[in-house]
This record gives structure tokens, C-alpha cells and sequence, in this order.
């Protein structure tokens, strides 16, 4: 200020353009602070927007994970279910096994028996084959 005073006991006339001037000025420096707080404005709503879709990105992460692990917890009881079952199915074979091994056992000593039976009648169609033929023999 005190170069304008002075300013103005020289020149006279000129202060007017000098205070034009530094109204003009002022005028640009507000323009650009107003230019500078819409765009601060502009950039903190842009945070804002972003901020909000990331909360409902993770919102909707979150849900998703809830759903998997309800349907993990439903998969998971169903494999107990299904192992439960195949732990009883498993002891009542295993209960039937010595009863199935006894049948089999019956069973190997009853060929057995057949065998025998049919080695002793084996020999007798030989025995008797050879009669036949000492008949023949004879006949002849």
C-alpha cells in the first residue's frame, strides 16, 4: 500500500488503473480458489462414490462367503450322514462274515464228500467195466 500512495503523488491519474488492476486480480485469485474448492469438492465426492462401492463390494463379498460356508456346513453333514450310514452297513457285513465263512467252510467239506463219493463210484464203473469184459471175454 504505501507504493500506491506514493504511486499516487506522482502519477496523479494513475491509481485508478493500479486499483483496477488489483481488483482484477483479486477477482482471478477468487475465480481460481472457487475453481479450487469445485474441484476439492468434486474430488471428495469422487471418494466418496468410491468409498460407498467399495462398502458394498465388501457387503457383497461378505454375503457370498456366508453362502459358501452355509452350503460347506450342508455338504459337510450330509458327509457325516453318508459316513455314518456306510460305518453301519460296514459292522453288519462284518457282523455276516464269520456266518458266510462257516456256510463256505460247510460247503468245501461237503465237495469234498461229493468227491469222494464220486472217486469210490469211479471205481466202481472200473471194476465193473472190467467184469464186462471178462464176461465178454468168456461169452466168446
Amino acid at each position: 500500500m504505501p507504493e500506491l500512495v506514493v504511486e499516487k503523488r506522482e502519477n496523479g491519474g494513475e491509481e485508478e488503473e493500479e486499483e483496477e488492476g488489483e481488483e482484477e486480480e483479486e477477482g482471478e485469485e477468487g475465480e481460481e480458489e472457487e475453481e479450487e474448492e469445485e474441484e476439492e469438492e468434486e474430488e471428495e465426492e469422487e471418494e466418496e462414490e468410491e468409498e460407498e462401492e467399495e462398502k458394498e463390494e465388501e457387503e457383497e463379498e461378505e454375503e457370498e462367503e456366508e453362502e459358501v460356508e452355509e452350503e460347506v456346513h450342508e455338504v459337510e453333514e450330509v458327509v457325516h450322514e453318508v459316513e455314518e450310514e456306510v460305518e453301519e452297513e460296514v459292522h453288519e457285513v462284518e457282523e455276516e462274515v464269520p456266518e458266510v465263512e462257516e456256510e463256505v467252510h460247510e460247503v468245501e467239506e461237503e465237495v469234498h464228500e461229493v468227491k469222494e463219493e464220486v472217486h469210490e463210484v469211479e471205481e466202481e464203473v472200473h471194476e465193473v467195466e472190467e467184469e464186462v469184459k471178462e464176461v465178454e471175454e468168456e461169452v466168446h
